[in-house]
């Protein structure tokens, strides 16, 4: 190889591009962590098995992050012809060992979102089931592609060096279980995406509030997509002829599944942060402007307490009974809150009061 190809293939390095993903979502990921245990602890004050999840989920992508940077630079993303025998060695060493720490940590990911479904949204036995049953197939699948991949060689260390003795799979037989395992992944990707927003769909709530909650409680959409692609990239674990530029390109791709899982469990928990000073400042007109019925000397009125704690007659068209009636007397009262924004969001609920008073005669 002449010089001037040398320097060429020395300057197509990826390990900069994986660097940057792995850190800039690790440190996104660790503010969202931080923000949704701020949530979980300050706000609603309680702390499920979904969130010790998280952390799991967290630590394992942490991992992924500190293997791909030790092995980018031991040489990783650079092209095989620039690197000694211990750099490609070392190179190929780190990333194997990633690939358990990229596989559970979406696995974790993806359990933890489905316990925060099933906390969040009233399904029925079968749908509980259906979802305990898709992911119960998906920890199977990931854990059993751990298993194979690091029982494939005999002993572990030929993997990414020489060996006398050593024993080896066929690559095909990783690469196959590979796509197996990311194709599965994808699919519970898009079901739990996909499980909210069928559920929202049936509420009685306005098509906006649908579209919204839908989103945000879809944004596994982006797992499925990075899956995909890094389920595509797994023919780098047979590549041969340039193997350190080849899975540099993979794990970019397994470590942005990895935090997107993360993000998408995680952002929806992070509601009541924006909402907690809008609900504080609303708290006191929505008491203020409930309606209340009231007994007066003369009848039945409706009236409702203001801001400035004063009472206003809603309604003068309610009768009063006397004495001389001789039939029955019916008012319909319905009772709500006074939406002082005029944006009514999620379900209201309107009650219908039938006050009826007979006279003898």
């Amino acid at each position: 190889m002449d010089k001037r190809a040398a320097a060429a293939l020395s300057k197509d390095n990826l390990g900069p591009d994986l660097l940057v993903v792995a850190w800039v979502f690790a440190s996104i990921s660790l503010i969202v962590v931080i923000m949704r245990t701020y949530v979980r602890v300050h706000i609603l004050r309680r702390f499920n098995i979904d969130d010790w999840l998280i952390y799991l989920t967290f630590i394992l992508a942490l991992c992924d992050s500190v293997l791909c940077t030790l092995a980018v630079r031991s040489g990783l993303g650079q092209h095989i012809h620039v690197l000694n025998p211990d750099q490609i060695s070392n190179s190929v060493k780190y990333i194997y060992i990633c690939e358990f720490f990229s596989i559970m940590s979406p696995c974790f990911g993806r359990i933890s979102y489905a316990i925060l479904l099933l906390q969040l949204i009233p399904t029925a036995k079968t749908q509980r089931r259906f979802l305990w049953t898709v992911i119960g197939i998906q920890f199977v699948v990931d854990v059993s592609t751990v298993i194979i991949s690091f029982t494939q060689c005999r002993p572990v260390s030929a993997y990414w060096g020489p060996n006398a003795k050593q024993y080896c799979w066929d690559p095909v037989v990783q690469q196959y279980t590979g796509f197996f395992q990311g194709s599965v992944c994808s699919l519970v990707d898009m079901i739990l995406a996909v499980f909210p927003a069928r559920l929202f769909w049936n509420l009685q709530m306005k098509l906006q509030t649908k579209i919204s909650l839908s989103v945000l409680m879809g944004l596994g959409v982006f797992a499925m997509v990075f899956s995909i692609v890094k389920t595509i990239k797994l023919q780098a674990i047979s590549e041969k002829g340039d193997p350190t530029y080849a899975l540099a390109d993979l794990a970019i791709w397994w470590t942005l599944e990895a935090y997107m899982v993360l993000l998408a469990a995680s952002i929806p928990t992070l509601k009541p942060v924006v909402r907690k000073r809008g609900n504080q400042s609303r708290r006191s007109k929505d008491r203020s402007s409930s309606f209340t019925l009231r007994k007066a000397a003369h009848g039945v009125s409706l009236s409702r307490r203001t801001e400035d704690g004063q009472w206003a007659i809603l309604s003068e068209d309610i009768p009063s009974w006397n004495g001389n009636d001789s039939h029955n007397k019916t008012t319909d009262v319905k009772l709500g809150n006074i939406n002082t924004s005029g944006n009514a969001e999620g379900i209201n609920k309107t009650t219908t009061v039938t006050v009826s008073r007979q006279e003898d005669h």
